[in-house]
C-alpha cells in the first residue's frame, strides 16, 4: 500500500508543533529529504508523490524521535558544515553556524599560504576538516587535541570520510600530553591555533533547551 508524502508530512508538522519543536515544518521536510528521497522544491512539481509502508514507517518512526526533542542532527546522524558531511552523535557538540564563520575568518587569514595549524578541542573535528581538506594547512601540519576518547572517534571517522586522514589527533587536556611537549620547540610552533571550545557555564545547564541539555555530551 502507498502512502502519500503530503498526509505524512501534515501529521508530522502538527505532531512537531504539539510537542512544542520550534521548527516543526522545517523538521518535517527536512527528515521527508533524508528518508524520503522528496524534496519540499520536488514535491511542489508532482504533488501526488507516494512512498510504500515502510519508508512511512521509518518516517513516522524518526518523527516520534524529533517529538521527543532528539536532535534532528542526532537523528540522520549528521550535520552538513560547509562543503563538508560532518558525523555527529551524543559525544560531541553538534557544529552551529558562527562555528562556520570562524573557519571563513581563519581561511581569510591564511590565504592561499599552507599554514600549520592547531584545532584545540576539536570535538566532532568539523573544524580542522574544514582547513585541511580545503588546502589551507600542510600535510604534516594539521594537529587536533581533545580530552575526549569518544569524541576523538567522532573526529578519526570525519576525517576519512572527507579525506583528510592525514590530520594528527592527540587525546589532551589542553597542552598537558607528553606528545604535546614536541610542539612547544620554536621549529615546532603553530602558525594558527584555533578554538571554539563549549562556552556554557555549567551553572546554566539546566535552563538549556532540552535538545541541548538532554543530548549534548555534559563533558563539553
Amino acid at each position: 500500500m502507498e502512502v502519500l508524502v503530503i498526509e505524512l508530512i501534515k501529521d508530522a508538522i502538527q505532531q512537531l508543533e504539539k510537542a512544542n519543536i520550534a521548527d516543526a515544518t522545517v523538521d518535517s521536510w527536512l527528515l521527508s529529504e533524508e528518508i524520503l528521497n522528496v524534496k519540499k522544491q520536488n514535491y511542489y512539481m508532482n504533488m501526488g508523490i507516494t512512498v510504500n509502508e515502510e519508508l512511512a514507517a521509518k518516517y513516522k518512526e524518526a518523527v516520534n524521535k524529533r517529538a521527543e526533542h532528539i536532535p534532528l542532527q542526532h537523528i540522520i546522524g549528521y550535520q552538513q558544515f560547509l562543503d563538508y558531511k560532518i558525523l555527529v552523535n551524543e559525544n560531541v557538540l553538534i557544529p552551529r553556524p558562527e562555528t562556520e564563520l570562524l573557519v571563513e575568518k581563519v581561511t581569510d587569514f591564511i590565504g592561499n599560504n599552507e599554514m600549520k595549524v592547531l584545532d584545540m578541542c576539536t570535538g566532532s573535528g568539523c573544524i580542522i576538516i574544514s582547513l585541511a581538506a580545503s588546502g589551507h594547512t600542510s600535510e604534516n601540519g594539521a594537529v587536533a587535541i581533545d580530552i575526549s576518547d569518544d569524541a576523538l572517534k567522532v573526529a578519526d571517522y570525519n576525517k576519512k570520510y572527507n579525506n583528510a586522514d592525514y590530520i594528527k589527533l592527540i587525546k589532551s587536556d589542553m597542552f598537558s600530553s607528553s606528545e604535546c611537549e614536541q610542539y612547544k620547540n620554536e621549529d615546532n610552533r603553530f602558525d594558527v591555533i584555533v578554538s571554539n571550545p563549549p562556552n556554557i557555564p555549567t551553572k546554566d545547564i539546566d535552563e538549556l533547551s532540552e535538545e541541548v541539555r538532554l543530548h549534548d555530551p555534559v563533558l563539553a
